[in-house]
């Protein structure tokens, strides 16, 4: 049984908080202030690549210092 008063906040965040609980989901920052991401054209066409290609997709990847900052600037500025 769920505790009085919660039940009724369960699923009702605003749009904004949706938002940012997306963007921490897709973006990490480490403990030395880099902004890992996943790597981009992995979801569909996998027939097409190469295996070398599908190997060197894998896991995360540091993005670079400008496009990490602006990550930081815009979509984290809470994190």
């Amino acid at each position: 049984m769920a505790a009085p008063g919660r039940a009724s906040l369960a699923g009702k965040l605003n749009a904004q908080a949706e938002d940012q609980v997306r963007r921490k989901k897709r973006f990490k920052v480490t403990a030395t202030g880099k902004v890992m991401a996943a790597h981009a054209g992995k979801r569909h066409g996998i027939i097409e690549r190469t295996k070398k290609q599908i190997r060197q997709l894998r896991g995360t990847r540091v993005l670079f210092k400008t496009d990490g900052d602006n990550i930081e600037k815009y979509f984290l500025p809470n994190a």
